[in-house]
């Protein structure tokens, strides 16, 4: 092997001489260039991309949300182009930075449910495969909280009185003052609440998961 190189150099060599002898210099220069050329465009040809960027990765949603536009992040292939998908339709494109991170805001949701993935497209035009989808509920209706007793102005001796309720959304957080109901897979609930002597406001609240609250206020009126 190493004899047969060494032939091949040596061969190499006396080309080289005889094309300087022949035909000088200058041209010996352009076939040198010339072989360069080609040795070049060869290499470009075998380090081609065309590799597919891993599929980008989405950073955590809300489950549900009032507002009809959230803000997108992840990461992808850095440089790559970023397309953000809801409901099969694209809402926004952005270019990984150095880091990979990217972030698409007033990404607009319909009413309901929302699956949200990406795409990424190295800068070799190669697509990655779709990010795993995640689902946002787009909610902007409030629950309907209800108050069965006590009713508003209510004249009472008692220390305490029991707030009874009713909440159309019984995954809905429900609260008395602050106070932590539970509520019934029916929606209903009740509390006791304690009584100071004279006026005592009771605000009740009830909050669905997507954030929509609703309030209702009545004053109970404690007698010494």
């Amino acid at each position: 092997m190493w004899a047969r190189q060494a032939m091949m150099f040596l061969f190499l060599v006396l080309a080289a001489v005889f094309i300087v002898l022949r035909w000088g210099l200058p041209l010996l220069v352009k076939l040198a260039v010339f072989l360069g050329d080609i040795k070049a465009g060869t290499e470009k040809v075998e380090q081609a991309d065309m590799i597919a960027p891993i599929a980008p990765q989405l950073l955590p949603l809300p489950v549900a949300t009032f507002s009809a536009q959230i803000k997108v992040a992840g990461f992808a292939e850095t440089g790559s182009q970023v397309t953000v998908y809801v409901n099969s339709q694209a809402k926004g494109e952005v270019v990984a930075d150095s880091n990979g991170g990217f972030e698409v805001d007033e990404v607009g949701l319909a009413a309901g449910k929302n699956g949200v993935w990406a795409v990424a497209v190295d800068q070799a035009g190669n697509t990655s495969q779709d990010a795993a989808v995640i689902y946002v509920d787009m909610d902007d209706i409030k629950p309907e909280l209800t108050i069965e007793s006590p009713t508003d102005q209510t004249t009472t001796a008692a220390v305490s009185i029991e707030v009874k309720g009713k909440v159309s959304e019984p995954e809905a957080e429900v609260t008395v003052n602050s106070r932590f109901v539970p509520v019934s897979a029916g929606g209903s609930f009740a509390i006791k609440i304690p009584l100071n002597p004279g006026e005592n406001k009771l605000t009740v609240k009830a909050r669905d998961r997507a954030g929509n609250e609703a309030t209702r206020e009545l004053i109970v009126k404690r007698q010494e």
